[in-house]
């Protein structure tokens, strides 16, 4: 199984949404961690449930679309 591997900063209402809008949007299993704790991430609930004010890892499991390859990379930290 190929897993994939993101670091993202979702730090306003809006990126969380869009981020939940977008791991909804693909068939893939999305986890978002931070820390020890670990929520799914196409659960809005549960992201809020996160440290929002630090980066959070994401992990992807199966094949991404290029699409949606580049819709995630939207969310890439840049530093």
């Amino acid at each position: 199984m190929v897993v994939n591997y993101f670091e993202v900063k979702l730090d306003t209402i809006k990126k969380v949404r869009d981020f939940v809008e977008f791991a909804n949007s693909i068939p893939n299993l999305v986890d978002v961690t931070r820390g020890r704790f670990s929520v799914n991430g196409k659960s809005l609930l549960g992201m809020f449930s996160l440290d929002l004010e630090r980066n959070l890892k994401v992990t992807v499991y199966g094949n991404m679309t290029a699409n949606a390859t580049h819709k995630i990379s939207q969310f890439e930290v840049n530093e």
